[in-house]
């Protein structure tokens, strides 16, 4: 018998644990956005943008200026090189006027270096500035950009995602502890019995063979031997003492493991039905398991809890309105619920409805008491999707649903 012990809806609990985180990363996202948005001053985004527009005005001058001022000296420069004798006319190299060329000449190299120097720093400071100037006017398109409103309006529809979200992973997470806590008994007994059988038959395996060879044995010496190995293996000198005692052992074992396997694949087979609409058999739940009317106490003290996690749609039949001496408007402002309350036409059953309603959807499961044997062959009765329960003084159970409730 394979059995499977894995949470039903495990990957829907997984996919929802993610989906939560995945809504947490986008309101952090969204509420630094609005924070950000909030914490921004216009008025001094303008007054740096101002400021940096001006120096950068004033540098494109210096710059220009400066590079004016190369233009000057290497126009300087290349006039003095024209002056400048051959270095091979030594007479004319060594004359006054070819030394003061040659030391202004250098003058100029110094002077230009520096200047060039200068125009590469003011140029680098003005390319920084400008970055800082595009960042600060892109900060401002971007405040400009953002409708506050729409985003308010964003971060609350967010936060009703994710409270809605949460409430479910907390509900699966819920339903996991409680599949846990119903199955892990099960499969630590299944566990137990299946060990404590592989023993015993391991047990009866080795004492068949013993009391085989016991029976072969030719003398005294050998069924000695015997003897000998059954107790050593056994704690038992007799194999047919160890065979007696073990092969009821095993059978109630066996007997025990198939029952507790079966309990097993009962209830996963009870968590793994997905059940959304609940088709309530009004009149069916008017009834303690006695036979004793109760009018709608059971169905008073139910309906908040089913409505909390199915859409319920609960049906009457006709002869209710006699049984409460009330008419339909009334049943519905007694009860005072969320779940679609129909009251059958006079002289119409209810059974049908009840099938009808139930129909053509694998999720949609009969609250009822009814075996609904005229209607064996349809598909809700054929497929299990009857629902029973309980009803006594005190408590209402529908053990399928895993309800317990204490009225």
């Amino acid at each position: 018998m394979t059995i499977n012990p894995a949470f039903p809806r495990q990957r829907e609990l997984d996919e929802t644990e993610a989906q939560v985180q995945a809504l947490k990363d986008l309101a952090r996202g969204l509420k630094s956005q609005f924070e950000r948005h909030s914490a921004f001053s216009v008025s001094e985004a303008k007054a740096r943008l101002m400021q940096a527009r001006q120096t950068v005005a004033q540098l494109s001058e210096e710059a220009a200026t400066l590079k004016l001022e190369i233009k000057r000296l290497q126009e300087e420069q290349k006039e003095a090189a024209t002056r400048l004798a051959p270095w091979y006319r030594a007479t004319a190299w060594f004359n006054a006027e070819q030394s003061a060329i040659r030391r202004r000449s250098q003058e100029l190299t110094i002077r230009l270096r520096d200047i060039e120097a200068r125009f590469v720093r003011i140029q680098g400071k003005a390319h920084r500035i400008e970055k800082e100037q595009g960042i600060i006017e892109g900060e401002l398109s971007d405040h400009a950009a953002i409708d506050v409103e729409a985003l308010q309006s964003e971060r609350i529809d967010l936060a009703a995602r994710l409270d809605v979200a949460i409430a479910t992973w907390q509900g699966l997470f819920s339903e996991r502890q409680a599949y846990d806590e119903e199955t892990g008994p099960l499969m630590k007994q299944i566990a137990r019995d299946r060990d404590d059988l592989a023993e015993t038959r391991r047990k009866l395996e080795i004492a068949r063979k013993l009391d085989t060879a016991l029976g072969a044995a030719h003398d005294a010496a050998a069924r000695r031997d015997v003897h000998m190995e059954c107790e050593r293996t056994l704690q038992t000198g007799r194999p047919r003492d160890v065979i007696r005692d073990l092969e009821p052992k095993a059978k109630r074992l066996d007997r025990d493991l198939v029952k507790t396997e079966d309990r097993l694949k009962q209830v996963q087979a009870r968590w793994e039905r997905r059940v959304e609409v609940l088709v309530l058999d009004g009149n069916n739940l008017c009834y303690s398991s006695d036979n004793t009317f109760i009018e709608l106490k059971a169905l008073k003290a139910l309906l908040p809890l089913l409505t909390a996690r199915y859409k319920v749609r609960l049906v009457f039949d006709a002869t209710i309105r006699k049984r409460l001496r009330a008419g339909d408007d009334d049943i519905r402002a007694a009860l005072r619920s969320t779940a679609e309350v129909t009251v059958m036409p006079t002289k119409t059953a209810a059974d049908e409805s009840i099938i009808s309603l139930a129909k053509n959807s694998s999720t949609t499961f009969i609250l009822s008491n009814d075996r609904y044997a005229e209607f064996a062959h349809e598909e809700p009765v054929a497929t299990g999707r009857v629902l029973r329960f309980m009803i006594f003084p005190d408590r209402i159970q529908i053990h399928d649903l895993r309800i317990d409730f204490v009225l």
